[in-house]
C-alpha cells in the first residue's frame, strides 16, 4: 500500500483530456458521467472543487490548479484554443424530483420536468426554456458557474455535508469553422453529469455538522448527528425515493444497453424501449446512444460503506461492455458567415502587415541603417487602433451571426421585459440591483434556488405599503391589499407597521397599526413571504442563520395558530372547518390501529399539530386553482403510512370533483406544485397590468401539475410468504391480494396478482433439478435458497393509469435491499401490465432470512393518472383570455367578464367540452367492457399467472 500510486486530479486529465478534446473538436458529443454514494467524490472528480465559499474551488482560480476537476482543466484549455469563428454556449440545469431548475435564469425559472424538453435538429434531447449564455472567455465561464453553481439544491447528510440534492447537467456547445472545409461548421458538445447520490433513501438523515480545524491548519466538516427537526429528514428521504428510482431506470438502461450490445442489435441513433419515466433517463437516452460517454464510479473506502460499493462496481461492469460509435454534428455555414470569415481573415492580414511596417519603418518611413527602428508615429497608432476596433466588430458579428446553436438575443430581451414588468409592481431582479446603496428588502426562501432573486427598494421621502396592487406586491397569493408598510425617517431609520396581513418581525406578530423600529438585517416575515432588511454601508458583518430563521418563524405561526390568532384565512368557520377534519382523521387513525397486528404494528399516533399548516395550504392552493379557473380541484389533509417505517405522515389528497379520481402528495410534492401554479399566476397577473397576452404551458395547467407529474403512491399489497420457508409454491389461490389505499380510509383500491415458484438453483429453470423437502424452519438454516417472483399485474385501479411499477424489499446480496418492478408505460388502463420475474437468491439461509419469510412482505403500488386536459385547456384556456381569470386577478370590473355575449361564448365552449368528456367516458366503459371479455375468455381457458399450468386466476 505504501508504494501505491494515488491518482490525484491532474493524471486523469492527462489520461483523459487530451482525447476528449480531439474528440469535441471533431464533433462529437461527450458525456461526463459521474456515479456514485453521497460524499465518494463524483463531484470532485469531474469538477473538484465547487463549495462558492471556498477559495480553492475552481472558478475562483484564474490559471490552472492541481485541484481542478477533468471539466475545469478542459474547459481552460478550450478558451486557449478557441479561434475567430468559434461559438460557446452554455446552459446549466438541476432536476429535483419532478421539477427542472434553470440554475441560470436570474428570476428562478422552474418548470415541470416534461415541459420543453424537445430533440434539436441533431437529434440530442434539449430543454428549449432553459437560458443559454455565450461565453467569450474562461472568465465568462467561471463568472456564470459561479453564479450558476449557488443556485444549486444541496442539503446536508450523513455522507456528505453538501449533498447535492438532484441531478445536475451542465452542457456546453461549441460550434466551430471545419478547417478541412469552409463551407461546414463543426458542433461539439460535453455534457457534464453530476448526479444525486445513489444511497437508499431510507438511509439518509439530515445531518448538522461543525467546522473543525486539522493539524496542518485545514478546516474539515465533522458530522454531529441528525438535525432534531425530523421533518427535514422525511423531507430528504421523499426526495431521495424518486433520486433512486431514476439511478434504478438509468441503471435499467445501460443493462438493456449491455444485452443489445452482446447481441450486436446496439447501433448509433436507434432508441431503447422504456426507460422513459424520470427526467434523467428521458434526457439522457436518446443522448447516450449517439455519444462519447466517459462513466466515473466513485466509492468510498470506508468498510461501513461496502454495501454501496458493491452496487456501484455492479453498476460499472454492466455499462462497461457498452462500446458505441458517435454521431458527429455539422452545419452548413449560411453565406453571411461565409463573408464575414473572408473579411475577418483579410482584416487581420492588414492589422499584422501594419504593425510589421510600423515596427520596421517606425513613424514616417524614415531611418535606415543599424540603429534601432523609431516609435510608431501618433497616425500609425491611432490607424492600428481602429483596425482592431473594427477587428473585434467584426469577430461579433460573426459569433451573432451564427444560427446553428443556442441563441440567448430572445432570451435577454424576454429578461428586459421581465425586468421591467417587475418594476412596475415595486420589484427589482437581484441580478441587475444587487449593488444597490438604497435601503431594501430581499427575499428569502428555506431553498437557495428561490432566495435571493428579488430586491424591494424602500422609498426614502415616503411610507412604502407592501400588498397586491400596492407600492411593493411580492409573488406570493399569501399576502392582502395594504398588509404592511414601511415608514422612513428623516436619520435614516425604518418602522415597520402592521396591516391588514399577518406580518411577524423577528419571530415577534406585528399587529394592525403596530409600530416597530426596523434594524439592519432583521427579518420580517409578510404571510409566507419571508425577507431580510438591509441598509447597505449599516449592516452587521454576517447574516442570521437562515436555519434558525426559519425555525424561529415556523414557531410563531404555529404558537399564534394555537392561540386562536387569526392567520391567513384563519378564524370563524374556517377554524371550526380545520376542527372537523382533525376530528376525522383521528378517528381514521384509531381505526387503523384496532385492525389486525400486522397492519397496526408499530402504527404511530398523528401529529396534530403538523396537520394545521398543511390544511391552511390547501386552502390557499385551491383558492389559488380556483383563480385559475379550475375549481374542480380539491385538496385536503389526509393521513398516510409511510411504507418503510410504518410511521403517520401527513399527506394531501387531491380530488378532482369532475371524474372523482382521487390521487394522494407528500408535502414537498404539493409544495413544489403549489410553488409552480404560484409562478403562474404571477406571470398571468404581470401580462394582464401590461395589456400582454400569456397561457401557462401544457404541463403548468393545474391539472397536469398535479396529476401528470406524479407517479403518487396508491397502496399497498401484502404477501405472506411464510411457505416459501418450507420450500412451496404460490397456492393457486393465493396468487391475487387486495391493495389497500395508503391514505385514510385506507380502503381497497385493487388487486395484485403475483406468485412465487421455487427453483433448485440461480441458473436452474422451473422444473428443473429437485426442491429440497422441508418440515422445520430450522432445517432450512444453513442450506441455499431460491425463488422466482413473478409480479403480472394490478387490477381493478379506480383511476385509468398510463404508468405504474411496484416497488418491494427481500434479501439480496448487501441484505435487506428494494427492488423495483417494471414500469407499464403504454397506453391507458385500469389494469396495469408489469409482467415482471426476478429470481431472489440466498447463498447461505440465515435465521434472519428465515424471521424475514416468516413476516409479512409488502408490495408498494405507484401509479400515474392518465391525463388529457387538451378538451379543457381548449373550452377553458389558463391565459390572459379567459374571462374568469381576469375577473379573478384584476376584479369584477376587468373588461369584458360583464358582457353577456362573453359569457355565452364562454359556456359555449364549456358545454362542447362536457360533451367532448362524455363521449371520453363512452369510448372508455367500451374499452372496459373488452377487458372484462378478455378476462373471462382468459378464465374459461385456464390463463392468468400461473401461465400454460392448470386453473390461473380468473382474475
Amino acid at each position: 500500500c505504501e508504494d501505491m500510486h494515488i491518482t490525484n486530479q491532474t493524471d486523469v486529465f492527462k489520461a483523459l483530456g487530451p482525447k476528449i478534446k480531439a474528440e469535441l473538436y471533431d464533433g462529437n458529443a461527450i458525456v461526463l458521467f459521474a456515479y456514485g454514494l453521497s460524499g465518494s467524490g463524483k463531484t470532485f472528480t469531474v469538477f473538484g472543487m465547487d463549495a462558492v465559499d471556498n477559495p480553492v474551488s475552481w472558478f475562483h482560480q484564474p490559471t490552472p490548479h492541481d485541484m481542478w476537476g477533468l471539466f475545469p482543466a478542459l474547459a481552460y484549455e478550450l478558451f486557449q484554443d478557441k479561434q475567430d469563428g468559434w461559438k460557446i454556449t452554455m446552459k446549466y440545469f438541476q432536476n429535483v424530483v419532478d421539477i427542472v431548475r434553470d440554475l441560470m435564469s436570474p428570476t428562478g425559472e422552474e418548470r415541470m420536468y416534461k415541459e420543453g424538453m424537445r430533440k434539436d435538429q441533431d437529434g440530442f434531447m434539449d430543454i428549449e426554456w432553459c437560458s443559454s449564455a455565450q461565453l467569450n472567455s474562461w472568465d465568462d465561464l467561471r463568472k456564470t458557474f459561479l453564479t450558476a453553481n449557488a443556485r444549486k439544491a444541496i442539503a446536508p447528510t450523513q455522507f456528505n455535508h453538501q449533498s447535492t440534492r438532484g441531478h445536475c447537467i451542465m452542457v456546453l456547445d461549441v460550434t466551430m469553422p471545419d478547417a478541412e472545409d469552409p463551407t461546414m461548421k463543426k458542433r461539439g458538445r460535453i455534457y457534464v453529469c453530476d448526479l444525486a447520490g445513489t444511497e437508499p433513501a431510507g438511509d439518509i438523515v439530515y445531518a448538522t455538522y461543525k467546522k473543525v480545524m486539522m493539524p496542518d491548519g485545514t478546516e474539515e466538516q465533522k458530522y454531529t448527528g441528525p438535525h432534531k427537526d425530523q421533518k427535514k429528514t422525511k423531507e430528504l428521504q421523499e426526495q431521495g425515493k424518486k433520486i433512486n428510482l431514476s439511478l434504478s431506470e438509468m441503471a435499467q438502461f445501460f443493462m438493456k444497453m449491455a444485452e443489445a450490445f452482446k447481441k450486436k442489435k446496439l447501433k448509433p441513433g436507434m432508441t431503447i424501449p422504456g426507460c422513459n419515466s424520470y427526467f434523467l433517463c428521458k434526457f439522457l437516452k436518446d443522448t447516450l446512444l449517439q455519444s462519447k460517454t466517459y462513466l466515473f464510479c466513485a466509492i468510498r473506502p470506508e468498510v461501513e460503506y461496502l454495501k454501496y460499493t458493491f452496487a456501484t462496481l455492479g453498476f460499472a461492469k454492466n455499462a462497461s461492455v457498452v462500446q458505441l460509435a458517435p454521431k458527429k454534428a455539422t452545419t452548413a455555414c449560411t453565406p453571411a458567415e461565409r463573408k464575414l470569415l473572408a473579411q475577418l481573415e483579410q482584416m487581420k492580414q492588414e492589422l499584422e502587415a501594419a504593425k510589421k511596417a510600423a515596427a520596421e519603418g517606425g513613424g514616417g518611413g524614415g531611418g535606415g541603417g543599424e540603429g534601432p527602428a523609431a516609435a510608431p508615429s501618433e497616425a500609425d497608432t491611432e490607424a492600428m487602433a481602429e483596425m482592431q476596433k473594427q477587428l473585434e466588430e467584426a469577430r461579433n458579428a460573426l459569433a451573432n451571426a451564427d444560427n446553428s446553436g443556442p441563441k440567448d438575443n430572445s432570451q435577454q430581451e424576454e429578461l428586459e421585459k421581465q425586468r421591467e414588468q417587475y418594476a412596475k409592481r415595486g420589484i427589482s431582479l437581484m441580478e441587475f440591483e444587487s449593488n444597490t446603496a438604497k435601503p431594501h428588502f430581499v427575499n428569502l426562501d428555506e431553498d437557495p434556488f428561490r432566495s435571493k432573486r428579488f430586491l424591494y427598494i424602500l422609498k426614502e421621502a415616503e411610507t412604502t405599503t407592501f400588498g397586491p396592487k400596492c407600492d411593493c406586491s411580492p409573488p406570493s397569493f399569501s399576502l392582502k391589499r395594504d398588509h404592511c408598510s414601511v415608514e422612513p425617517f428623516d436619520d435614516g431609520s425604518f418602522i415597520l407597521i402592521g396591516g391588514a396581513g399577518d406580518t411577524f418581525l423577528n419571530g415577534k406578530y406585528v399587529g394592525n397599526g403596530e409600530r416597530v423600529a426596523l434594524a439592519p438585517y432583521d427579518w420580517v416575515a409578510m404571510g409566507t413571504e419571508m425577507m431580510l432588511f438591509s441598509t447597505p454601508g449599516k449592516n452587521p458583518d454576517a447574516e442570521p442563520d437562515m436555519d434558525s430563521v426559519f425555525e424561529a418563524f415556523q414557531e410563531a405561526v404555529e404558537t399564534r395558530a394555537m392561540a386562536g390568532g387569526g392567520g391567513e384565512g384563519g378564524g370563524g368557520g374556517e377554524d371550526a372547518a380545520m376542527a372537523k377534519r382533525i376530528e376525522e382523521l383521528e378517528k381514521a387513525n384509531a381505526s387503523l390501529q384496532q385492525t389486525n397486528s400486522t397492519e397496526a404494528e408499530d402504527v404511530d399516533t398523528m401529529d396534530v399539530a403538523a396537520i394545521v399548516p398543511v390544511y391552511k395550504r390547501c386552502k390557499e392552493v385551491a383558492q389559488l386553482c380556483k383563480e385559475l379557473d379550475r375549481d374542480m380541484l380539491r385538496f385536503d389533509p389526509a393521513l398516510a403510512k409511510n411504507p418503510d417505517t410504518k410511521k403517520i405522515n401527513v399527506t394531501i389528497k387531491v380530488k378532482n370533483t369532475q371524474n372523482n379520481e382521487e390521487i394522494s402528495l407528500t408535502e414537498d410534492q404539493f409544495r413544489a406544485a403549489a410553488s409552480v401554479l404560484s409562478d403562474e399566476k404571477f406571470k398571468l397577473d404581470m401580462a394582464l397590468q401590461n395589456d400582454d397576452f400569456y397561457e401557462t404551458p401544457e404541463q403548468h395547467d393545474p391539472i397536469n401539475v398535479m396529476y401528470d407529474n406524479n407517479c403518487f403512491h396508491l397502496g399497498s399489497a401484502t404477501m405472506f410468504p411464510e411457505y416459501l420457508v418450507y420450500c412451496l409454491d404460490t397456492d393457486e389461490g393465493d396468487f391475487n391480494c387486495e391493495a389497500k389505499r395508503s391514505v385514510s380510509p385506507y380502503d381497497v383500491v385493487g388487486t395484485v396478482e403475483h406468485m412465487w415458484v421455487l427453483l433448485s438453483g440461480e441458473n436452474a429453470e422451473e422444473g428443473e433439478g429437485e426442491i429440497p423437502e422441508i418440515n422445520d424452519p430450522s432445517e432450512l438454516i444453513g442450506k441455499p435458497w431460491t425463488g422466482k417472483l413473478t409480479i403480472k399485474r394490478a387490477f381493478d385501479l379506480p383511476v385509468m393509469v398510463d404508468q405504474a411499477y411496484m416497488t418491494y424489499e427481500f434479501f439480496g446480496s448487501n441484505g435487506r435491499e428494494q427492488f423495483t418492478t417494471n414500469q407499464m408505460e403504454e397506453g391507458i388502463t385500469h389494469a396495469p401490465v408489469l409482467d415482471y420475474s426476478f429470481v431472489h437468491h440466498v447463498p447461505v439461509v440465515t435465521q434472519e432470512f428465515v424471521d424475514f419469510l416468516e413476516s409479512p412482505i409488502p408490495l408498494q403500488l405507484y401509479v400515474s393518472p392518465a391525463v388529457d386536459s387538451k378538451a379543457l385547456r381548449k373550452a377553458r384556456p389558463v391565459s390572459t383570455s379567459n374571462q374568469t381569470i381576469r375577473r379573478a386577478l384584476m376584479g369584477d370590473d376587468a373588461g369584458a367578464g360583464s358582457d353577456p355575449f362573453v359569457r355565452a361564448s364562454e359556456l359555449e365552449k364549456e358545454n362542447a367540452f362536457l360533451k367532448s368528456e362524455l363521449s371520453n367516458k363512452d369510448k372508455e366503459i367500451l374499452a372496459l367492457k373488452a377487458e372484462i371479455y378478455k378476462l373471462k375468455n382468459e378464465a374459461a381457458s385456464g390463463g392468468g399467472c400461473a401461465g400454460e399450468g392448470e386453473g390461473g386466476a380468473a382474475g
